[in-house]
């Protein structure tokens, strides 16, 4: 008999160990670290920005996805007015004032295919999220949408562009409409089916979206600002879902513009309330991303935050800071690296990945250089990485080759630091780029020419 509950105890604690470990599976986390490091890693999966492309790229703004199933990767780029100053060329008729017609999406795709979405321009999507919620082993695209980021504030409902045959379903999910921030998806009810989760929601709270597993969701408000733990000048921005203490219930990490971030603590039905645990020292912190991993192979997970940093609402540099955790407890919080840049131009790297780079069972960090503007786009980065030598971060800065075209010194300089990292930097030629066509663009033909309804351009 002693034998037999010995044996049901270790049967249901090696059970536990593996629901803990596949809960994660399906979270937005794993989904885009798996997309992610397949684009650090494999040849010609990251697409070539022509200058024009890079030029409007919005930073916070694009994802990748799986659109089609069939294990190839697109990337979903937004742009809007945001970063450029009214007398720019992208203003509508030399207007004063931002345009209306502010966020729209572009398709980078290394393969033709007549399954484009359609309606595909939101309003500002802070999160590009991919995740099957359907389960069809198709990618859905969820849209975490802010809004315009100027006055007069436009509260916006999220939405989901739902995967049906040869064609997407664009759902509005229900709820108060908000200027979202963040975005993660996971089974937070563990009822097998992935749910939604937004920050911030009205008045600053976390809002859900339950999944019934055919595409229909239940608002659900998973904190309430009045009986929660936030301050009153608090605002809260970005979530990530993951089982953090291994329990087999996924928790919620929720940071903002504060120099606080908490990990709610879920208990498998979906409810979080305030059982809570703080990190301090993130102060000046604005977090953009967060991945989650035993990096120093102690055998507990820790958790890597890449942030912004201020003073005050203002992105003037960032960071990556690494907290250490026992269970639910915080043992430390200290810096990988911390860069304080000129107040004239500002920082904000959306997404960060967490890949055994050079199979050395150390997780190093990247982070994919997309279109940005400023000092990065100047550096003609393709990538920062940071290589995780038992448990020792080294920085690189990676300069992508398609900058250094002739000459074969800097592009053997390249290449080998390439393949010592474990890393690619070859890219796919991007002959096209679709997105939908925007009415007061079409008048510059340098580098666009519309055919069928598709705005298409072309590299020069």
């Amino acid at each position: 008999m002693r034998l037999f509950l010995i044996s049901i105890i270790i049967f249901n604690f090696l059970s536990a160990l593996t629901f803990a470990s596949s809960i994660n599976d399906k979270t937005s986390r794993q989904v885009r670290t798996e997309y992610l490091c397949k684009v650090a890693t494999k040849d010609f999966q990251k697409p070539y920005l022509n200058e024009m492309d890079a030029f409007r790229i919005d930073k916070a703004n694009f994802g990748y996805v799986d659109l089609y199933g069939d294990g190839s990767i697109e990337l979903i780029a937004g742009y809007s007015d945001e970063a450029f100053r009214s007398e720019n060329w992208l203003f509508k008729d030399g207007n004063k004032q931002r345009s209306t017609g502010y966020s729209e999406y572009m398709l980078f795709s290394p393969q033709s295919s007549t399954k484009k979405p359609k309606d595909f321009n939101f309003w500002m999507a802070r999160n590009i999220i991919p995740s099957d919620l359907n389960g069809d082993n198709i990618d859905d695209v969820i849209f975490i949408q802010h809004g315009q980021d100027f006055k007069p504030w436009k509260p916006q409902p999220n939405i989901v562009l739902l995967s049906e045959k040869n064609t997407y379903k664009k759902i509005i999910l229900p709820g108060p409409k908000s200027l979202f921030h963040g975005g993660a998806t996971g089974d937070i009810d563990n009822d097998g089916d992935i749910d939604i989760v937004a920050t911030p929601g009205a008045k600053n709270s976390i809002s859900a979206y339950i999944n019934d597993g055919s595409g229909r969701f239940i608002f659900n408000q998973l904190i309430n600002p009045k009986k929660g733990p936030f301050g009153k000048n608090e605002r809260i921005a970005n979530v990530q879902a993951w089982d953090i203490d291994a329990d087999g219930f996924l928790d919620l990490l929720v940071d903002g513009h504060s120099p606080l971030a908490r990990i709610f603590w879920g208990n498998g039905r979906g409810e979080f309330g305030n059982n809570f645990t703080l990190i301090k020292k993130l102060n000046n912190h604005f977090m953009q991303d967060a991945v989650f991993g035993d990096f120093d192979n102690d055998g507990e997970n820790e958790i890597i935050i890449l942030s912004s940093l201020g003073p005050d609402d203002y992105y003037s540099g960032w960071d990556v800071s690494l907290i250490e955790l026992d269970k639910r407890e915080i043992k430390s919080v200290s810096k990988i690296y911390e860069e304080v840049s000129d107040a004239s131009d500002w920082n904000w790297f959306p997404y960060l990945s967490a890949c055994d780079l050079n199979n050395d069972n150390d997780l190093d960090l990247i982070i994919e250089i997309h279109g940005q503007t400023g000092e990065w786009y100047t550096q003609n980065l393709d990538k920062i990485v940071f290589e995780n030598i038992s448990g020792d971060f080294i920085r690189h800065y990676i300069v992508s080759p398609i900058y250094k075209p002739g000459n074969f010194y800097e592009l053997q300089k390249i290449d080998n630091l390439a393949k010592k990292l474990g890393i690619s930097v070859k890219k796919y030629e991007n002959t096209k780029t679709y997105f939908p066509i925007s009415n007061w663009i079409k008048s510059n033909k340098k580098h666009h020419i519309n055919k069928n309804g598709i705005f298409q351009v072309w590299v020069d």
